[in-house]
């Protein structure tokens, strides 16, 4: 049997609500693990409606994640900018690059 997938999603909003949707077949089918994290309590209500397993931090979350959904507003991801070392630099180099220059971006 193939190993199961696991994605993190970030956030705990319509957008994270959404990309649950868009996983959950996959989840049943049993393809793969569904991980979350959210700040607030309403957003981790909604990730475990949704089926997510939810995590106490977002890097608790990402950690042997093979799929990270960030699904966050913009200017919430300079604080994800902390997960980036998270990432193995041989298979998500691009991955690390884009949080590091979109948490430039959005810095207030």
């Amino acid at each position: 049997m193939a190993r199961q997938r696991r994605v993190a999603i970030l956030g705990g909003g319509r957008l994270a609500y959404g990309a649950l949707g868009m996983v959950r077949p996959s989840a049943k089918a049993g393809d793969l693990v569904v991980v979350g994290w959210s700040r607030s309590a309403e957003g981790q209500a909604l990730l475990k409606a949704g089926g997510a397993v939810v995590k106490d931090s977002a890097a608790d979350a990402v950690s042997g994640a093979d799929i990270v959904l960030v699904c966050v507003p913009a200017p919430s991801l300079a604080d994800l900018a902390t997960l980036a070392p998270l990432f193995e630099a041989e298979q998500d180099s691009r991955l690390r690059l884009g949080i590091a220059q979109l948490a430039a971006e959005f810095a207030l």
